[in-house]
């Protein structure tokens, strides 16, 4: 079996390892596959050439954070967002790779352009945008602000909507109108005693009237 050879050299992969352009450009220059100039930059093909320059994201090879937020993100006239173009998780939040660690894409924009994020505080959205990454529409808050954030702009699982709730709507209106004791209602349930009291007096499930 006949092994197909790099054509590259050393010199070369860490010319490709610096170069700021895209990868088909890049490969188009030293007359390789755009696949071998991807492989190359995430560490893939000659990874133990040049270990002192970190391998990254290839959108990010070469440019600085603000550089990534900038070129990546588009400015949605209408609200001012700039909303990230790229990888997003589940709840649409963008994510990027820069200097060796994974990072959502608000919080990279917030170290960039406004500082250092302190301790375990969390960044959140003014627009209530989850890719936007304006650094006008963040603010920084503890836990307790992100979940009354989420509670006030109505992103907070209530009642059946919660995964793992045991209790309908309909289910919550029939324990408050049930005159047997609240032992007989949580077995009827499956719920505990405790939990049926509070249905009864309004303190949990409040938003079922």
């Amino acid at each position: 079996m006949v092994t197909r050879r790099l054509k590259l050299n050393a010199e070369q992969v860490v010319a490709i390892l610096r170069d700021p352009r895209k990868d088909r450009d890049v490969a188009e220059a030293y007359g390789v596959t755009q696949s071998m100039v991807c492989h190359i930059r995430t560490g893939a093909k000659r990874a133990s050439v040049a270990p002192e320059i970190p391998r990254r994201r290839r959108y990010a090879l070469g440019k600085s954070l603000a550089e990534v937020i900038r070129t990546y993100t588009k400015v949605d006239p209408a609200t001012g967002c700039w909303v990230w173009q790229r990888s997003r998780r589940e709840k649409g939040y963008g994510q990027l790779g820069h200097g060796g660690r994974t990072w959502h894409a608000h919080r990279a924009a917030y170290e960039a352009f406004v500082g250092p994020i302190p301790g375990d505080l969390c960044v959140l959205h003014r627009c209530d945008n989850p890719p936007c990454c304006n650094p006008e529409h963040l603010f920084l808050g503890d836990r307790a602000d992100n979940a009354a954030d989420m509670t006030a702009k109505g992103r907070k699982p209530v009642g059946d909507a919660r995964w793992n709730t045991r209790l309908t709507d309909e289910q919550v209106r029939a324990i408050r109108a049930d005159r047997r004791t609240e032992r007989e209602i949580a077995e009827a349930y499956g719920i505990h005693s405790t939990l049926a009291g509070q249905i009864r007096r309004r303190q949990a499930w409040k938003h079922v009237t």
